[in-house]
């Protein structure tokens, strides 16, 4: 992301895994030039530095920081 607002919020409800079982996953990027949140509209909330990546999955219920 370049520019992005404060908080950008991620689909609700969490996405399911697809057919064949794969988690909804995204890497997200904050190229700047201000720390972003990603948010979910109830708990979920994770701060991505500039220039840090997140890696975020959903499993269906809620999402998840992977490490």
């Amino acid at each position: 992301m370049s520019h992005a607002p404060q908080i950008v919020y991620l689909p609700a409800p969490p996405p399911k895994p697809d057919a064949n079982g794969n988690q909804w996953t995204i890497d997200v990027k904050n190229f700047g030039p201000l720390p972003v949140t990603m948010a979910d509209k109830g708990t979920f909330s994770v701060p991505v530095a500039v220039v840090q990546t997140v890696y975020i999955l959903s499993n269906g219920n809620k999402y998840i920081v992977k490490h």
